[in-house]
This record gives structure tokens, C-alpha cells and sequence, in this order.
């Protein structure tokens, strides 16, 4: 069970608790990409704990996404540049982060 009690590596409010994905993503999770987390809380005082809360307010659920990696291994295709365009290829990145890639943006100096 995570803890927001400032001891963790959290962001925390009285009412607000944020995760580093590094927490969920590595031991005891071990969550991946594109997996949906559904959490509950608890509020604890010297007294005890609460009852568990029910699922997040209006079946509101988190998923797990990251943003693609880099494309790598840009290369010229010298066949086709010339004087009027220029062409060049590239591998996908090592990881799409868990959804396909819409596009590619090329900017250029």
C-alpha cells in the first residue's frame, strides 16, 4: 500500500496525494503501460484507520501511459534529395509509450 505521509517520494496535500510513475511502475507493482489504476483511500489518525473509500468519485481511473521514445537513426536518403527536396528515413523509437504514434513532426535550421 502507498502512503502519502511526506516520507515517500510524493507530491502531498490534505486532499491530494501524486505518485512518481517510477513508484507504480517498479516493485511490489510492477505496472506497465496502458494498465489502468483504480484507487482507494484510506485516512488514518492516532485514533485508527477509516473505512476503505469507495473507487475514485464517479468511476474515475488513472492509466498508465508515457510518451513515445525519440526516433533514432536519421538518415539522408541521398538518392532522393536534391537541389528541389530533401528526404531522409528513421527507426521508430525503442517504445511508443503504449499507444501507436499519430505523427512525426520534423522541424529543420
Amino acid at each position: 500500500m502507498l502512503e502519502c505521509d511526506g516520507a515517500a517520494a510524493t507530491t502531498f496535500t490534505n486532499t491530494a496525494c501524486s505518485l512518481p510513475l517510477s513508484v507504480l511502475t517498479s516493485d511490489p507493482y510492477n505496472l506497465i503501460q496502458g494498465q489502468i489504476v483504480v484507487a482507494k483511500i484510506i485516512a488514518t489518525n492516532f485514533y485508527g484507520n477509516s473505512t476503505e473509500s469507495l473507487n475514485g468519485d464517479g468511476g474515475e481511473e488513472a492509466r498508465i501511459v508515457l510518451v513515445p521514445a525519440a526516433p533514432f537513426g536519421l538518415v539522408n536518403q541521398d538518392q532522393i534529395t536534391n537541389a528541389f527536396q530533401v528526404s531522409f528515413t528513421w527507426l521508430e523509437g525503442l517504445n511508443n509509450g503504449g499507444k501507436v504514434v499519430d505523427f512525426y513532426e520534423i522541424s529543420y535550421d
